[in-house]
């Protein structure tokens, strides 16, 4: 009995969900790391389109070493069951953003990713979700058109004047 207790004292993971969560942002890191590879860092003076990638790549990198560290030495909750509905709404959102912002602009396309986004969490209610959604577009729009100089259109009307 005794044997049977200090085998269950003993393990070396005590907070496996953390352990997970840091391995995934070590993997994607390195992801990062690989596929930037050819990309030219340059300095800090003169920085390549390579150096902000691989900048954030180093801090997941670090920050997931910690956290796997951080699992061995602290306890911590067991992996539950994968949720999928936040994860597929907001990669929905982001490719129904990348596919519609040329046809219809910035501000509807912006709408719908953040509504979408927003709808991940189910405690928000649509009303008030799409009144933000309405304003955080707005706010991107100029932003992003007036003070940063996207040649994007606030609004597209793709089909008006088009035979």
């Amino acid at each position: 009995m005794a044997e049977s207790g200090s085998r269950s004292s003993f393990r070396a993971i005590r907070a496996p969900q953390d352990f997970l969560a840091g391995l995934f942002m070590a993997c994607v890191s390195i992801f990062v790391f690989v596929a930037t590879a050819n990309l030219e860092t340059g300095q800090l003076d003169a920085t390549g389109p390579g150096f902000m990638p691989k900048i954030m790549a180093g801090v997941l990198g670090f920050l997931a070493m910690i956290l796997m560290a951080r699992s061995l030495l602290v306890e911590g909750d067991k992996p539950g069951r994968p949720a999928f509905r936040a994860p597929a709404l907001i990669v929905a959102a982001l490719l129904i953003f990348a596919a519609t912002v040329r046809a219809i602009g910035l501000f509807p396309a912006g709408v719908l990713l953040c509504f979408l986004g927003g709808l991940a969490d189910p405690s928000n209610r649509p009303v008030p979700l799409f009144i933000f959604s309405i304003i955080t577009a707005a706010v991107v729009c100029i932003f992003f058109k007036y003070l940063f100089g996207i040649q994007l259109p606030s609004v597209a009307f793709p089909y008006i004047g088009r035979p």
